[in-house]
């Protein structure tokens, strides 16, 4: 009677946790088509939120420069912000990509004219040749799927992208989250996508399970200063806590760093 008890509070146990998953998937996939109306960043910058992670656009000579594109294979998102930007998707004329997890790669498809610009080291992940890394975020793969994407322009070194108007992007190579994770500066906003996050009014580091080396994230964001120049850096964009206000930006900043440095 005791093991007939047992097999059935076995039974019941995995039976919960596995209704559990399958929920939690079916609101992973619905979340990845929901987005709040996008609102001003700085400067010319405007976010959408979604329910999976955010992205950025701004308006550039009359074309759209997006940083990452996030989890909606169907481009819920990305119609929004392109509708706040007075564009459509034949107006993308880039898109940089943090890194290559598929929350944040999922509309780039749809923008048959962006060149597509994001860190060598994720090429082969972005675009199916290779493995999602770390091991957990495959299983994201797997609850999220997302299309192929080829990067048109793959980064290994600092450098500074022309995108019109006379303004460019800088792009620096930020690897910790994952082997090509990058970072830019644009109009005064620096993105991030997953190497920080913002939470409870402070910057914090990349998520270790999601992450294939917390040391060299650690590291990374010790050298910022030597990276990019801090006094440029208005606000902080990170791809699932928002963006930093304005005014205490800088000591966020300065706060991370000296906690990365410890």
């Amino acid at each position: 009677m005791p093991s007939t008890r047992r097999r059935r509070i076995l039974l019941w146990t995995w039976g919960g946790l596995f209704a559990f998953l399958i929920l939690g998937v079916v609101m992973m996939r619905i979340g990845s088509h929901r987005f709040d109306a996008p609102d001003p960043v700085h400067g010319s910058v405007m976010r959408v939120h979604g329910q999976v992670s955010d992205f950025f656009g701004a308006k550039a000579d009359g074309r759209v420069v997006l940083f990452d594109a996030g989890a909606d294979a169907e481009g819920r998102g990305l119609d929004l912000l392109l509708g706040a930007l007075k564009s459509g998707r034949e107006d993308v004329s880039d898109i940089f990509f943090t890194h290559g997890h598929g929350d944040h790669v999922a509309a780039a498809p749809l923008c048959p004219r962006a060149r597509l610009h994001g860190g060598s080291a994720d090429a082969d992940m972005m675009s199916k040749r290779g493995p999602i890394v770390p091991g957990f975020a495959r299983y994201m793969g797997v609850v999220l799927p997302v299309p192929a994407v080829s990067l048109t322009d793959a980064l290994a070194a600092p450098t500074d992208v022309p995108v019109g108007g006379g303004k460019s992007v800088t792009a620096v190579p930020f690897p910790g989250h994952t082997h090509g994770s990058m970072i830019y500066l644009y109009d005064g906003v620096l993105f991030v996508g997953d190497s920080m996050n913002f939470e409870k009014d402070k910057l914090t580091f990349a998520v270790g399970v999601f992450s294939v080396d917390t040391k060299l994230n650690h590291e990374r964001i010790a050298a910022l200063p030597s990276l990019v120049k801090l006094d440029d850096v208005k606000v902080v964009c990170t791809a699932h806590g928002g963006c930093t206000p304005e005014g205490q930006t800088r000591h966020m900043l300065d706060d991370i760093i000296a906690r990365a440095k410890s």
